[in-house]
């Protein structure tokens, strides 16, 4: 795989599997992550392409979950119950499959 170029490549719209499709793209520094993961690696291809943004969406997905335990673990700390949160246990599962959704990503896309 060609993952390195002198000019940052742009990534073609639509390109992606549909199954990893990104979030969307109006959520604040997605886009600017998404750039940087494609100047950095230059996808030569399809493959690549949809590889690598496959590996971002998971990338930025565990991010959010992230930021979403960190609410929930500060609620609970403070004794505020909030009923829009999810459960720590749905937490630790979800990140439980995007660990492994990452590492198949990585996989797939450094292969």
């Amino acid at each position: 795989m060609s993952h390195a170029s002198a000019s940052p490549a742009t990534p073609p719209s639509g390109t992606a599997d549909p199954s990893a499709l990104p979030p969307p793209s109006n959520e604040p520094g997605f886009l600017e992550l998404r750039a940087a993961w494609w100047a950095r690696f230059a996808p030569a291809d399809l493959a690549e392409a949809a590889a690598l943004d496959a590996l971002v969406a998971a990338l930025w997905r565990r991010a959010r979950l992230d930021r979403l335990e960190a609410r929930l673990l500060e609620a609970q700390l403070a004794g505020e119950a909030d009923p829009k949160l999810p459960s720590l246990a749905l937490l630790c599962r979800y990140g439980a499959r995007l660990a492994r959704d990452i590492e198949q990503a990585r996989a797939r896309f450094f292969a």
